[in-house]
Parts: structure tokens; sequence; C-alpha cells
């Protein structure tokens, strides 16, 4: 579906000396950072140091343990109980519902987000490269045909920030390719957050965290 509304404002999240622990385990602590709209952010780190972690907590959907994470849009800040509003999430762990079809489940996606200014349907169908399978179940679909749905359902969306956790997981080389092409045409000027080991999910990163 087409959006009907302008492009996604500017955002700018804080992070105030930020931690999380589990039980009496620190995962990260003391982060620091202040991202504007056209950034792309790149978050770094070993197994287990937190990266998926800190992605949950910049959605909402987790809170830290000690400091402060602000999210401005055009300079108003905004409720962490209303940022879902305002993004868009891939992950590994977010599962497709398997009783949609591929159409059915871009006209959903449409009931909550607008797309993209002048993206149809049609379109997103052909930035997939899925046009044949738009009337097959998600159930059976293969993992990386899974796993490009739901990067295209986050980058497509018209939001200010999209967060993106191992993005290229269950990606072969055309897909990573495919991704990379993705983001090089759909940035548009928002906040990008990229957590990955993988250096061929960074596309135009300009800041490294780096978790420890």
């Amino acid at each position: 579906m087409a959006s009907s509304k302008d492009t996604a404002s500017a955002m700018k999240v804080v992070l105030n000396n930020v931690g999380k622990r589990f039980n009496y385990h620190w995962i990260f602590r003391g982060i620091n950072s202040t991202w504007n709209s056209s950034n792309t952010i790149a978050i770094k780190g070993n197994n287990g140091a937190g990266k998926s972690t800190l992605i949950s907590i910049l959605s909402g959907l987790a809170s830290p343990n000690e400091g402060i994470i602000e999210w401005w849009m055009d300079d108003h800040k905004i409720d962490s109980e209303k940022i879902f509003q305002h993004l868009t999430w891939c992950s590994p762990s977010i599962e497709l519902p398997d009783e949609f079809t591929l159409s059915e489940l871009i006209q959903f996606q449409s009931t909550f987000k607008n797309w993209l200014p002048n993206l149809t349907k049609k379109e997103i169908l052909s930035v997939l490269n899925l046009e044949k399978e738009a009337h097959q179940y998600l159930k059976n679909f293969s993992t990386g045909m899974k796993q490009r749905v739901k990067v295209a359902l986050a980058v497509l969306a018209d939001v200010s920030m999209v967060l993106l956790d191992e993005p290229t997981s269950n990606l072969d080389e055309w897909g990573i390719n495919w991704y990379q092409e993705l983001l090089q045409k759909y940035a548009n000027d928002r906040l990008i957050i990229i957590a990955s080991n993988n250096e061929k999910d960074f596309v135009n990163a300009t800041v490294l965290l780096l978790l420890e």
C-alpha cells in the first residue's frame, strides 16, 4: 500500500550511562551515545556481549537496569510506551505468521505502518523478487525467503528508526547482495541501527559501538 504521509520525521536517540544486567551479571554498562537520523549505527561484539539485548532496549521492549534512554522526534520527547509507533525491528527471534500468504502479510502490516512514499504492494513484491510467491503461505517459504521478508518489512516501512539484528542470517550470497542494495536504496536519511558480527551487514555505517 502506498503511504499517504510524508516521509518519517527526524529521530534522535540519547543513551546516558545505560547498563543492563541479568541477575547479578552485567551484560554491558556505561553506554553513552547520541544518534540522529541519517546515521547508520553498527553495534558489534562477541556472542553474549548484549547486542540483541541493546536492540531490545532501543525498541522500548526492555528497560535498562541503570541509566536513561531517551527518544526525540523533531525536538519532542517520545514516551517509551509510544516509541514502537516510530520504529520497525527485524530479528531472527521474530517469527512470521505461517498461516498468512505473503500478500496477506504485506496487507496486514499496512494496517499498522505506512509504507515508504509511493510504494505499492506490487512494488514491494518486486523488491523482494517474490512476485510468483505472492499467494503462497509463509509456512512453505525457506528460511532465506522468510528472512528477506522480515528485512523488507522493516526497511520499507515509513518509520524514523529501523532496528536490524543480524539481518543477513540465513541469507546466501545473492540474498546478502540483495540486502545491501536494499539499504543503499531505501535508508532514506533515517536512523538505521544494525547489530551483528558480520561485516557484510554494515552498509554505510557512520558510527561504531563495540560491546565487550
